[in-house]
């Protein structure tokens, strides 16, 4: 039997009072145990350097059995994530998700996903971004860097 419900909430207080490194700030939102935030600073050497980018976060119900919904807040210029801040992220997706994923390991996940973008899976299949990044990789780079600046630098 896995573990219970409890523990695994247990776990995101634990991230709380010990981060990964990149992970600036993790909390519930008020005394709602099923929503939190997260701010996670952009990759060196990416177009999200020195960014911050704030996270929303819902744990579901059935957490761990399915996996959190998390949005970004701050605008990003990505080609697996949208306007809205959905991300397009395997382990989020319920038919990956096991309940041995952690927290951690979204967070982990998110991070990766900035360094390592994946235009050949992107949220919109042919996405201007996605094509950019495939095609034109230096304007790609570029409008990232300009929306970093302009969104997760304040």
């Amino acid at each position: 039997m896995g573990e219970k419900p409890e523990i695994r909430f247990q776990q995101l207080y634990d991230i709380q009072y010990n981060p990964p490194p990149y992970c600036i700030d993790f909390y519930p939102v008020g005394k709602n145990i099923r929503k939190w935030k997260a701010t996670i600073i952009g990759p060196e050497d990416t177009p999200f350097e020195n960014g911050k980018f704030k996270l929303s976060i819902d744990i579901p119900s059935n957490f761990p059995k399915k996996p959190p919904k998390v949005t970004f807040d701050t605008k990003i210029y990505h080609p697996n994530i949208d306007s809205k801040g959905n991300i397009y992220l395997d382990i989020l997706n319920e038919q990956n998700w096991t309940r041995n994923y952690t927290m951690s390991d979204v967070l982990v996940a998110i991070y990766l996903l900035l360094t390592f973008p994946n235009p050949e899976d992107p949220l919109k299949p042919e996405s201007e971004i996605a094509l950019l990044f495939k095609n034109k990789r230096d304007i790609y780079t570029e409008n990232a860097k300009k929306w970093t600046d302009r969104y997760a630098k304040r």
